[in-house]
């Protein structure tokens, strides 16, 4: 199950969640803990690509590539 997946299923759990009703702030806690997973996927992804774009740098010429480098605020 991936990021995305466990991020959907933490939403319904919080929101269908009968048998104890959650607080606001424990479904706030819920959707950070999905937030942060899925950043970190994220991440993991943006340097697996990286490092791969480097092992073949040396093999073949590529453009240049794009990347938009701002670092944006984790709420």
């Amino acid at each position: 199950m991936n990021s995305i997946d466990r991020f959907q299923d933490d939403v319904w759990k919080a929101i269908n969640s009968s048998s104890a009703s959650l607080s606001l702030a424990e479904m706030v806690g819920v959707l950070e803990h999905a937030k942060v997973d899925l950043l970190m996927q994220i991440l993991n992804r943006s340097k697996t690509e990286e490092s791969t774009e480097e092992s073949t740098e040396g093999r073949k010429e590529s453009a240049p590539k794009l990347v938009n480098r701002k670092a944006s605020p984790i709420v």
